[in-house]
């Protein structure tokens, strides 16, 4: 996953990487947001002081790269994998801005880097991941449920509400009335 992030941010730009000086103030932009900081009240606090941090830099900085990687392979995680997940990716992401920087000043030289991430093969498909067994005919009464069992799920999920479940589950029936079939493939 890092290693396509990576791969993506060095292919896009290699017919044309732009200013080095560009480059240089992304790598500053990067460094910047990879800096431990001090809980802003440390020095009001009695006892033990929090650990320094990164964790608003890097969300700031590399969020949205998080996004499209655990996306891309249909990837859900709680805030702490994904706080975990965020140093790997500015790194990785340094990394490619690094192989920019060098492209940009004429140098298109392998490093080798490439081969430091292995591709990513997820342990189940992305598209079995959140599926129940579903019957051979797909209808809208299926659909709802699969819908409220996927806000159901996590720590923090939230089922749809019994009057929404009423108000789509008449809209469908109606649907499939129209229509003749309650398949909705």
């Amino acid at each position: 996953m890092l290693g396509e992030l990576r791969s993506d941010w060095v292919s896009i730009l290699d017919e044309n990487p732009g200013d080095p000086a560009m480059w240089r103030h992304v790598q500053s932009l990067d460094f910047e947001a990879k800096q431990l900081r001090s809980h802003p009240f440390a020095d009001l606090m009695v006892g033990p002081l929090p650990a320094p941090c990164n964790k608003a830099g890097l969300e700031r900085r590399f969020s949205g790269f998080a996004d499209v990687a655990l996306r891309r392979h249909g990837l859900v995680v709680d805030a702490e994998t994904r706080s975990r997940l965020l140093p790997l990716i500015a790194e990785a992401m340094s990394e490619a801005v690094a192989v920019n920087l060098k492209k940009a000043q004429g140098d298109y030289s392998d490093s080798g880097e490439t081969a430091k991430y292995p591709e990513f093969i997820p342990q189940q498909p992305a598209s079995d991941i959140f599926k129940s067994p579903t019957p051979k005919v797909l209808t809208s009464s299926v659909i709802i449920d699969e819908e409220d069992r996927r806000r159901s799920l996590g720590r923090e999920g939230k089922p749809l509400p019994e009057r929404t479940l009423r108000k789509f589950r008449k809209a469908a029936t109606e649907f499939a009335e129209y229509r003749g079939s309650e398949d909705a493939s």
